[in-house]
Parts: structure tokens; sequence; C-alpha cells
């Protein structure tokens, strides 16, 4: 039973899910490079973005009316993704980048390896499947109402088919359950980590 629910996931989310990785990694490593080549004020940039990345431990401790803030803004962010996803046009892509974008101004600094393993990764090794899962489901929500248009164009075509029952289920219990583990671990235990590089 086990083994059939994860070849599906496998199945359904893996060539996107890489796709995804792979583009917001090189997008990280990007942006630091972009503000160094160029010269440009990184700390400007990343005190113009609210990142939810607080190096300060005081009242975040033991605070987990943060961790349900920290859930409910990236879970209300996952669930507007895929309401936009019914729109025909793919705009998980620029959702994508924007988050990317995010990171990789966070890179930008004087400790950029600090900042990703003990910063972003700890918490973000969560967040950031949580994300890409979430793009891929929008992904597959976008398809199919794009499928769906050329059918009423052409209805020679065969019916487009979609796994609703399957991205619901994912939407409903392993996104949150990401969101909430990577809530606490951003909340307890990353500004500790931060606190004597930042």
């Amino acid at each position: 039973m086990q083994i059939n629910y994860f070849k599906k996931r496998w199945a359904l989310y893996w060539p996107q899910f890489v796709h995804f990785a792979i583009i917001m990694m090189f997008i990280w490593l990007l942006v630091p490079t972009i503000f160094y080549v160029f010269h440009l004020d990184g700390q400007s940039a990343r005190d113009g973005l609210t990142l939810g990345l607080n190096v300060n431990t005081s009242g975040r401790l033991n605070n987990w009316q943060n961790v349900l803030s920290l859930f409910e803004r990236n879970y209300g962010l996952a669930w507007f993704y895929v309401g936009v996803a019914f729109l025909p046009l793919p705009c998980y892509w620029l959702f994508a980048i924007i988050n990317a974008l995010t990171v990789g101004i966070v890179l930008v600094g004087s400790h950029p390896i600090a900042t990703l393993f003990l910063g972003i990764l700890p918490h973000g090794i969560f967040e950031i499947t949580a994300q890409i899962l979430t793009f891929c489901i929008a992904a597959q929500i976008t398809k199919y109402i794009q499928q769906s248009i050329r059918q009423l164009c052409q209805p020679t075509q065969c019916p487009p088919a979609i796994q609703w029952s399957t991205l619901l289920i994912d939407m409903c219990s392993i996104v949150p359950v990401l969101y909430v583990v990577s809530a606490i671990i951003e909340t307890f235990v990353t500004p500790v980590l931060l606190k004597g590089y930042l």
C-alpha cells in the first residue's frame, strides 16, 4: 500500500519537482553573484523584504503564536498559489521565481554560507519542499485548465484527466505538515543557530 502511494506521488510530481528545485537553487546562487559583481547594496534589498527571518531570540523562544503566524502565512500563500492556478497561465513559475529571489537576497551579506546552512536550510528543507510541492500541484491544475480550453476549441481531442483527490489530499496533509515542522524550526531553532553569526 505505502509502496503504491509513493510510486503514485513519484510519477505525479517528480519531474516537475526537480525542475523547480534546480531553477530555484540556480537563482539562489545567481542573485548574490549579481549583487557582488555589480556592487549593489544588499543590506537595503534585505531591509526591503518581509522575510520572517528574525535572528533576535528575545520573545521568539516558546512563542507558539509565532509558529501559528508563520504557518498561517505560508499555508495561506500555498492555497493562493493553487487558487491562481485555475487561470490558464503558468503563474506558478512567477511565484517560484519570486520565492527563489527572496532566498537569494537573504544570502547577500557577509556570512552567506552561515546564512544558508544555519538560517535557511534547517527549516527551509521543509518549507521549500512544501512550496515546490504546492507549485507542482498548481502546475497540474493549470495544465488541466489549459487542456480543457483546448478541448472546447477542438472537441475531437480526448478529454483532459486530473487526479483531483490526490491533489486535494496532498494539499490538506503533506503540505501543512511540512509547513508546521518548518514554522517550529524557524521559531525555536533558527534564531539560536544564527545568533553568533548575524
